[in-house]
């Protein structure tokens, strides 16, 4: 259940939300993994030693591969250390975890309604295998594009393999750990936390 109705305030900077949703099932290799955890251990670092973006920034993270789990339930950096992210044996559970990422979305806003925060408008970053066509093919698929044009919140999916596609908020990286790596920070951290929390 997404309640946070016991949670205080630790400080009343203007949030903002970043859910990570992260695919680690078995079409993740174990070098994208570890390019995976190595990329979030770098972008923690760089949040956790801005100040003012340390002091804004909320992180939630939810995997997916066996089932979805949450590894992390909202909260500032200094509450939380960045965890490796395990591989699963599983096949993907997409749908359910962008269903997750979006619940947690609508619950932490109410929180900050109700304990008197403002905020950014949150952020919802999909890192994937590739492309998949249930999320394409389903109700999900109208309620995101509704959503980001409502600016609800932002989404932003980074694909480990190539492909094309039309939709804006599909970052295509390439096959080499280093397009991945430079991608997620680029974006991450230079086209949204910089410019909206500093």
């Amino acid at each position: 259940m997404n309640d946070f109705s016991e949670e205080y305030v630790e400080n009343y900077e203007q949030k903002c939300l970043c859910v990570l949703v992260l695919d680690v099932s078995n079409l993740l290799g174990p070098a994208q993994i570890a390019e995976m955890n190595k990329s979030l251990q770098e972008f923690y670092k760089i949040i956790q030693e801005d100040e003012t973006t340390s002091q804004r920034m909320e992180f939630c993270i939810i995997t997916y591969g066996e089932g979805v789990s949450i590894i992390q339930e909202p909260c500032t950096v200094e509450r939380f250390s960045m965890p490796a992210i395990p591989s699963s044996k599983s096949l993907p559970a997409l749908t359910e975890a962008i269903n997750e990422a979006i619940g947690k979305v609508d619950a932490r806003k109410r929180w900050y309604k109700e304990t008197g925060q403002i905020y950014y408008r949150p952020m919802i970053v999909l890192v994937s295998k590739e492309k998949y066509t249930s999320v394409y093919e389903s109700p999900l698929y109208e309620i995101l594009k509704r959503d980001i044009s409502e600016k609800i919140y932002s989404f932003v999916n980074f694909v480990m393999d190539v492909m094309s596609h039309q939709e804006e908020w599909i970052v295509s990286m390439g096959n080499g750990s280093k397009d991945f790596s430079s991608a997620f920070h680029k974006i991450l951290v230079n086209e949204f936390v910089r410019d909206w929390l500093t």
